[in-house]
C-alpha cells in the first residue's frame, strides 16, 4: 500500500491490503459456477466431485469438520425455499439437527442449496432465518447419491405482537395475532392468559429463568395453498392438516430457549371457521424441535358463545352424545349444557 500527502509527495510500499467485497448476506456461491473441473478421463465419483462444497478457502458448505465426509457414503441434499407468497428466500441457514459435524451452509439468491453429508440414514435437516419460523423437514440421505427435499416455505413472524406483564393482575390478559383470510375462511388467533399466571423460559445449557415481561406474537402456518409447505415438521400420517399456529416470546427467540413454560393452562381460542360441530373434540398437539416429532397434547374442544353476563363471562355451550341401547336397539340423544369462562369485549 501507497499513501500519497497534499503535495503529491509518495511513501514507499509498506503493506498489501486485501478488500473481500461482501455480497448480499454473505450468500454461498452457485456450485455451478465454482465446482471443480471434472478430468473426463477418470470415472464419476460423487465424493471427489462435491469436495468443493466444504473445502477450499471459500467453501460453500462452512464448518464441516475435517474427515466426517466419508467417501463411500458421501451424499448431497439439495432443495428450494420461498416466503409464503412463492419467493425465492436467500440467507436461510441449512443445518442438521444433532449434527454439528456436518457445518451449515445457506440457501443462495434462487432460494437453493447444496449440503454434503453421509448417506445411510434418516437426518433432520434444520431450516432457520432471523424474523422467519423455523421449519424441520427429514429425509433418508441416499449412498453416493444426490437426493432432494421437498420445497420449504418459510413463515415470517406475524407483525402484530402485544407485550404483557405478569405482575399478578386480577384479570385476564389477552394477545391477539393478526386476523388471516382465505379459501377456508376468516379467524383471529387469541390468548388468554388467567390472572396471577407467572412464566419461565428453559435456555439451551437447561438453566432456568423468570419471564416477567412477555412480548408475546400469534403466528399462522396454514394459510393459503402454500400452508402444508410451511408446517414446522412433517405431520405423521394418522394426523389431518387442518390449523397450526406458533406462539411465540420475542424474549425467548432471543434469549435462544427452547421452551417457555408457565405455571398454569393458557387458554388458546380460535373461530371455527372449518365448521366443525359444537361439542365435538380438538385433537391437539404441539411440535418439539428438538426431538423432531409432533407430540399429542389435551384435546380441545368446539364450543359456541350464547350469550354473556354483566361481568364480562362467556357462557359456553357445549353438545356431548349419549348413546342408550336395549337388546339390539339404539338411540342417540344430544346432551346440551353451559359453562362460564372468562370473555375480553374485543372478542
Amino acid at each position: 500500500m501507497r499513501a500519497r500527502d497534499a503535495a503529491g509527495n509518495e511513501s514507499s510500499p509498506s503493506m498489501a491490503l486485501g478488500v473481500t467485497l461482501a455480497t448480499e448476506d454473505n450468500l454461498p456461491d452457485d456450485p455451478s459456477v465454482v465446482a471443480s473441473p471434472i478430468d473426463p478421463t477418470l470415472p464419476s465419483d460423487i465424493a471427489r466431485d462435491t469436495a468443493f462444497l466444504y473445502t477450499g478457502p471459500n467453501p460453500i458448505q462452512t464448518g464441516v469438520i475435517d474427515g466426517t465426509i466419508e467417501p463411500r457414503r458421501a451424499a448431497v441434499l439439495r432443495g428450494l425455499v420461498t416466503n409464503a407468497s412463492g419467493t425465492p428466500l436467500s440467507g436461510v441457514s441449512i443445518t442438521v439437527l444433532d449434527h454439528p459435524e456436518f457445518g451449515s451452509t445457506k440457501t443462495r439468491a434462487d432460494g437453493m442449496f447444496d449440503l454434503a453429508v453421509n448417506g445411510g440414514g434418516a437426518l433432520t435437516l434444520v431450516y432457520s432465518r432471523s424474523g422467519f419460523l423455523p421449519v424441520q423437514r427429514t429425509i433418508d440421505a441416499p449412498w453416493r447419491d444426490y437426493a432432494w427435499l421437498p420445497d420449504v416455505v418459510l413463515t415470517a413472524l406475524d407483525t402484530a405482537s402485544t407485550t404483557i406483564t405478569l405482575d399478578g393482575s386480577s384479570d385476564p390478559l389477552m394477545v391477539r395475532g393478526s386476523a388471516e383470510t382465505d379459501a377456508d375462511g376468516s379467524r383471529r388467533s387469541t390468548l388468554l392468559f388467567p390472572a396471577g399466571t407467572t412464566a419461565t423460559m428453559v435456555l439451551p445449557n437447561g438453566n432456568v429463568q423468570d419471564l416477567t415481561t412477555l412480548t408475546v406474537r400469534s403466528t399462522e402456518y396454514t394459510v393459503g395453498d402454500s400452508g402444508p409447505d410451511a408446517m414446522p415438521g412433517e405431520l405423521p400420517a394418522y394426523s389431518g392438516y387442518t390449523y397450526a399456529v406458533e406462539l411465540s416470546v420475542d424474549e425467548a427467540i432471543a434469549a435462544g430457549a427452547t421452551k417457555v413454560q408457565f405455571d398454569r393452562p393458557i387458554w388458546h381460542y380460535v373461530e371455527n371457521f372449518i365448521g366443525f360441530p359444537v361439542g365435538s373434540i380438538a385433537p391437539s398437539g404441539y411440535y418439539d424441535r428438538e426431538a423432531a416429532a409432533w407430540v399429542a397434547a389435551e384435546n380441545g374442544r368446539v364450543v359456541a358463545i350464547v350469550s354473556k353476563d354483566a361481568n364480562n363471562w362467556a357462557n359456553l355451550e357445549f353438545i356431548t352424545a349419549m348413546i342408550l341401547r336395549k337388546g339390539c336397539l339404539s338411540a342417540a340423544m344430544e346432551h346440551k349444557y353451559l359453562h362460564k369462562a372468562p370473555l375480553s369485549s374485543a372478542l
